[in-house]
């Protein structure tokens, strides 16, 4: 029987071989398979991760406001402006937030006297406006009584309207909102081109629940 014997030149000829080039190919296309696989799933686990917290975040905003109405004989907070940006003054701010705040918000201060939210804005918005700026919600400024008329439940800032009782809404809190998310960067009334929820938007109601509706994309004007 022929022996095998080592032979050090064909070791180190063997040695020098590494990988061809179809091995090198190969490598590089299962890698960007497991790229294009892993990524979207990646970004979907973080949008819904997104969207879990912000439920959560307006839940918290519709406990403070019962919370609040509880303290003050049922008044609801306000006078307040349609649009929120989370930043305020003082309690005698038009924003929800500074009414809201004992009940909710950790706050922080950003600079002459002004106060923000932390944990009042969604987070998805935050992460994706970079200046901080503009509104992320919008209140419902109208409720519709059953005999068509209507009234502000929050009152109206600009209009020195002041604010109702919660027991004004005859008992609709589970299908009257309180406010519903509009990304809106310019607080101009115009909804962005990019919903941060992908493609849903959620509302707050005044029984604390929360809906994720379909996102409505309007044109700039």
């Amino acid at each position: 029987m022929k022996s095998l014997r080592y032979n050090p030149r064909v070791a180190a000829r063997n040695l020098r071989r590494g990988f061809s080039l179809v091995e090198l190919l190969t490598v590089i296309a299962i890698i960007g398979v497991l790229t294009a696989i892993t990524i979207p799933a990646i970004h979907k686990v973080r949008v819904m991760a997104h969207q879990t917290q912000c439920a959560s975040t307006l839940r918290q905003i519709g406990s403070a406001v019962q919370m609040y109405a509880n303290d003050n004989g049922g008044m609801l907070p306000g006078p307040l402006n349609a649009y929120q940006t989370g930043y305020y003054k003082d309690k005698s701010s038009a924003e929800l937030v500074a009414h809201i705040q004992p009940y909710f918000a950790e706050q922080e201060w950003i600079g002459g006297g002004t106060l923000r939210a932390k944990n009042f804005i969604c987070p998805a918005w935050t992460a994706m406006n970079d200046t901080q700026k503009g509104a992320c919600y919008q209140m419902n400024m109208n409720f519709y009584t059953d005999d068509k008329n209507y009234f502000e439940p929050f009152g109206r800032a600009a209009s020195s309207r002041p604010p109702h009782n919660v027991t004004e809404l005859d008992g609709k809190t589970s299908s009257m909102y309180i406010l519903y998310e509009v990304d809106n960067l310019n607080a101009l009334g115009v909804v962005s081109f990019a919903p941060v929820h992908g493609k849903v938007r959620h509302r707050l109601f005044f029984d604390t629940h929360v809906e994720a509706e379909d996102a409505i994309v309007e044109a700039k004007l």
